[in-house]
């Protein structure tokens, strides 16, 4: 198997490799058991590449400890990532770029997060705002709290609420 991009780090970090689903969307496991490789500790290794939000929403359904999940290269509007799982210390769960800073959410996009060991890279937000109270919060709402969670090489550039009288809030934690 040709490893290239996250699934090539995970290798020189001495994980498994990584299968890779399609491009398109994905469907949430049924009463099916998952033919993913998995690791010593049950978790699965794959990377899920999603090109719409429902897709997206599908990926994350499904998402298992170990598993990245891909936002294709584009633009991506009006789009409130709920990015809810739960990974582990040994195997967190990825939601990255496809290639980072060309994953750019503009309009009325945010992020919120909840759950335990969640990584989010390589994401833009510009050109918009949130008409939520905060572009990235991590927690869901007020009873999903997101631990051990981080997002790293992330912007969010000219992305104020056009009504001045409004209060803009980047990231709460």
């Amino acid at each position: 198997m040709k490893a290239t991009g996250l699934a090539a780090m995970l290798l020189a970090l001495g994980a498994v490799p990584a299968c890779t689903t399609p491009l398109g969307s994905i469907t949430p496991p049924s009463n099916e058991t998952l033919t993913e490789p998995r690791l010593a500790n049950d978790a699965v290794l794959r990377e899920i590449l999603v090109n719409d939000q429902d897709a997206f929403r599908a990926a994350v359904i499904a998402a298992q400890p170990g598993d990245a999940i891909i936002l294709a290269n584009g633009e991506w509007t009006d789009f409130d990532l709920v990015f809810e799982a739960t990974g582990t210390e040994q195997n967190p769960i990825l939601l990255t770029a496809q290639e980072p800073g060309k994953v750019i959410l503009t309009g009325q996009s945010s992020l919120r997060l909840g759950g335990q060991f969640l990584v989010v890279s390589g994401l833009v937000f510009r050109d918009g705002y949130t008409p939520l109270n905060e572009v990235i919060s991590f927690r869901r709402d007020s009873k999903t709290l997101a631990f051990n969670s981080r997002v790293t090489n992330t912007v969010i550039e000219n992305y104020s609420n056009p009504d001045r009288t409004q209060r803009d809030t980047w990231v709460v934690m």
